[in-house]
Formats: structure tokens, sequence, C-alpha cells
């Protein structure tokens, strides 16, 4: 069973412990219920046929191997902490400490500290580490600087040790240029050249910061020849620092013999969802008397953990209508699985009529309203006018999570834009007008009408020229929203039909309304400039680009 030879013991068998509860299949028949309702059958005469399991009752296990980890770093200074004389012994006292961790009886309580603050109780853990805060140790090893030899100092570096160095004012020569003939050796005295009195006409004088030595006290160490040693920080020693930290190493396992096919397949994939999803009631077993026994099974550094598991789980048979459809019921929030695409046929009426309205080619409005009586073809085309393909078919999955395939929604949501294509096509067409209208409208008030003049007269240029700018923007907008809006009312006519119309009212998805209604506005702005160039109102800038370009 487990990848750790001899760590887990053989589990007690699973067993049919309790009858699953009867509100839990009435949980289960609500959901064949619910997809069906408005799909071809009636909620109410839907049945649970016959149903054979139990509630398994089931211990599984969390394998802990307790896997140290070493970091070591050096700090300037006698740190304080638990020490040792050398290094060997420092690797002696680590082993020790690995050696006691393996049976440190500390090590349980702290995995169960840790496992009972998770949602999930740590079930299902596999290849991920639990830490082990409560078993950490570090040492202390006190080594003498080895740069310093424990003097705390080291030569400078600048003068490397000597105490001197050349002096900066002459460069090391002991003497320097005059300063008052600029060591021409001559000045000037009237219209003649006389020899300097200041050296002598040598051209040269001794350097006066250093007494003519060529030599100075060195300046980053004072004239000392020592600096503070920097490997150390000045403290003479460094201490070696060796923190042990432990991790226990989870490994999930159970009987999976025991259990009835394919079921320890689907908690394989879930593990922890069963905890927090609520499918499984899972418990730590802290019974002294069990754990005790684990202890002596497992291998020297491993620490079992064993759960109790109670886990529904059997098979359910549902009547609809003349068929019967199967599945296998699993977890306490039931999860149906192996069931028949048995929506495809109760709601199949609907589906052919979607199919007919999509391959028609003139007024669709009257076949696709009756195909959207069936909620299925509704939802589906709700979800393909309001956002894409992928996040429609991802939407009804979650939706109608059993009776139905996900190809079965692709192929719907296919068929539904098409519809829609097909249905919006005059709206758009009207939209587009009545958008460009208002546009125009909009543009001719601004332009041609004095609201532009007082804008000038009030805000000045700039404020008018921006909103030139904005026109065509605002103009975008608005002519969009109108194709939006006149494709969202012939949606709503056909899907306002069903469920005496308390459907809830949808925008479509904008498509490339945007960009039409981008080119309507800036066509009919370009438009009603050339108007007010004609009538004598047209803006500054544009009259100078008429005259540029010479119209």
């Amino acid at each position: 069973m487990s990848d750790i030879p001899g760590s887990t013991p053989p589990p007690p068998p699973a067993r049919p412990s309790d009858p699953v509860p009867k509100e839990l299949l009435g949980l289960a028949l609500k959901q064949i219920r619910d997809v069906l309702r408005g799909n071809g059958v009636p909620p109410a005469s839907v049945t649970v046929k016959s149903f054979s399991g139990a509630v398994l009752d089931f211990e599984a296990y969390e394998v802990f191997r307790v896997a140290p980890t070493v970091s070591e770093k050096y700090v300037n200074g006698k740190q304080q902490g638990k020490t040792v004389s050398s290094e060997a012994e420092l690797r002696r006292e680590i082993q020790r400490t690995v050696d006691r961790a393996a049976t440190d009886p500390s090590v349980r309580p702290a995995i169960h500290d840790y496992l009972r603050k998770r949602p999930d109780l740590g079930f299902g853990l596999d290849r991920q580490m639990v830490p082990l805060p409560g078993i950490a140790a570090q040492y202390v090893l006190h080594v003498q600087c080895g740069a310093c030899h424990g003097s705390k100092t080291s030569p400078c570096a600048g003068c490397r040790g000597t105490a001197r160095q050349p002096c900066t004012k002459c460069k090391g020569q002991r003497d320097m240029p005059c300063p008052v003939c600029n060591g021409k050796r001559t000045v000037a005295r009237g219209s003649a050249q006389v020899s300097c009195t200041n050296c002598a006409g040598r051209g040269r004088v001794g350097c006066n910061m250093c007494r003519q030595t060529g030599q100075i006290a060195c300046t980053r160490c004072r004239g000392s020849g020592k600096m503070p040693c920097p490997t150390c920080g000045a403290m003479g020693w460094r201490s070696l620092i060796a923190s042990l930290s432990f991790n226990g190493e989870g490994h999930f396992d159970y009987d999976r013999a025991a259990l009835p096919d394919g079921l320890s397949g689907r908690i394989d994939r879930t593990k922890a969802e069963l905890v927090t999803g609520g499918h499984a009631q899972v418990r730590l077993i802290e019974d002294r008397a069990r754990l005790q026994d684990l202890d002596k099974l497992a291998q020297p550094g491993d620490v079992i953990v064993p759960y109790h598991v109670r886990l529904p789980h059997g098979r359910i048979v549902f009547a609809i209508k003349n068929m019967e459809a199967a599945a296998t019921l699993y977890g306490g929030k039931p999860v149906l699985s192996g069931l028949p695409p048995f929506l495809e046929k109760t709601a199949g009426k609907g589906l052919r009529l979607l199919a007919e309205a999509a391959a028609t080619k003139g007024d669709i409005a009257t076949p696709l309203g009756a195909a959207v009586r069936t909620r299925l073809v509704a939802d589906t085309v709700a979800a393909a006018a309001s956002t894409s393909r992928a996040k429609a078919v991802a939407g009804l999955r979650r939706r109608y999570p059993v009776g139905i395939r996900t190809s079965t929604f692709d192929h719907l949501v296919r068929q539904a834009e098409i519809c829609l294509r097909n249905l919006t096509r005059l709206p758009r067409y009207k939209g587009f007008a009545a958008g460009v209208a208002v546009c125009a409208a909009l543009d001719a008030a601004w332009l041609i009408a004095p609201l532009r003049a007082q804008a000038v007269m009030q805000a000045g240029p700039v404020a008018a020229i921006a909103g030139d700018a904005l026109l065509p923007v605002v103009g975008g907008i608005v002519a969009a929203l109108a194709i939006r809006q006149s494709c969202a009312a012939a949606i709503q006519k056909v899907l306002g039909k069903i469920q005496n119309g308390k459907r809830k009212k949808l925008m479509p998805k904008s498509g490339q309304s945007m960009l039409y209604g981008v080119a309507g506005s800036l066509a009919a702005w370009m438009v009603m400039l050339q108007a007010a160039a004609m009538t004598g109102h047209a803006p500054d800038w544009y009259a100078a680009l008429l005259r540029m370009i010479g119209l």
C-alpha cells in the first residue's frame, strides 16, 4: 500500500456501518429534479427507484517521516546559546539530536497541533512537509578570528601597516613648484624679468606639509597602522551557529483493496476536498491505545497519524418519466457520477427546435421563441448572448452538473450564437442608425449651434478643442450602446415569452458594436465638421487644416 515499506500498519477492513440517511438521498433526488425543472419532465414525477450502499467506515493514515534540516552561519562575537567546544563535538550533537527526534514524544503532539489548525486536518497530504518547531535545536561554536587572531585589529589597507603614506601635497617629491613664479624662476618687474626671491631662482620650494620628508601620517588609520578587523567586526571572535529544524514529510495511505471498485481513485483525486467539501466525516484518531499500537509498528523516524473516515457511497437509480438513470452516489454532499445524459432526452423537443431555428434563414423569432420554452435552451441562449463561448459552456456546466454532456453544451452554444446573429441582424442596423443619428445631433448642436462659440468665450479655445476631440469618443459610446440596447430588446422579446417574463433582463456582449459605433460616430463628426465649415462655424483648427490642404 505504501512506498515506505513497513511504515503503514495493516488497517482494519472498510465495512458498511450505518445506512445512508434518507436526507442524503433526498439531496441527490433534488439535484435531478433541479436540472429537470422546465426541461420536459415535471420534477415531482422523478423518484428514487432503488439504492444499494451504506456509510463506509474505514481508517486512513498519514505517515510522517521526520526529516532534519541543518543551516549554518557565522556571526561576529561570542553569541549566547548551547555551546560546544569543537566542530567535531558540534557534528556529534547534531547527530544525537537527529537520533533523538526519531523517538521524541513531543513529535506526535506537534504534528497533531498542526493538523488540527488546517481546515482539511491534513487529510491526503502527500509529499508535503509539516513543520515541527517543538524539537528544533541550536548549537554555538566559538571560533577565534582567523584574520586578526583575536587581536581585533588588522593592518591598515591604505598604508599596509606602516602608518605613513605619500604626501598629498607634493606627491612624495619633498618639494613643489614655487607658487610665486610657478616654477619659471623669474618674475616680471616693470618691463624686465628678475630672479624670483621666493625660491632663490630655483623654481621649486620645499613642501611645508610633510616638512620635505615626502611622507605624512596615513589618513585612513590616522597614523596607527591598524584598523578594526572587518572579518570579526573588531570582536576577536566569531560564532558558528548551527540551527537544526525538523519537518515531517507526509505520505497518505489507506487500504484501497477493501473499498468498492472505483472509490479509491476518487478519494485519491479529491483527498483534502473530502474534508473541506463536507463529503466525508473525517477526524483524527487520538485514542491512546490505538496510537501506541501504531507506534510499535512504525519504522524509526516515522510517525503514523490515523484518521477515522465515514463516507457515504452506493448505487442509486432514479425513475425519470419512462426511463431509469443509474449513478454512483458519493459523499455527504452527494456527488452523482456515471449518470446517462437523460436531460438530452427529456429536453429533446427544445433542442430540436433550437437546431431548426439555427438552420432558418428568414425570421427566426417564432421558432426560437418556441425553442426557449425549454429552460435548457433559454439558459443557453442567455449565456451565449452575454459572454464568450468558453465561459458560456462553463456556466452551463455549473448550472447543469448532471444529465448532459459537455460536448452537447458546446454544440448548443454554437447553435445559439447562430440564432442570435440572425435574430439581431436587423436590430443591429436599427441601433446603428439610431446611434449615428444621435451622434449627428450632438455634433450639430456643438459645432453649428452656438454651444461651441459660448464655450470659447467662457472657457477658452483649449476647452473648445477638447470638446471637439471628445465628440467622436462620446458619440462612439452612444452608438455602441444604441446597438446593444436594440439587440437586447430583440433577445428579451424572445426570452420574455417564458417564465411569465420574469427572466432577468440581460445586456448582450459588446462584440464589434463598439467598433461600428466609433466608426459611425467618426463619420458623423466629420460630416458635421464640413457642414460647420460651409456655414462659417468651423473651428479655427479645422479651418486652418482646410487652408493647409488647399480646400
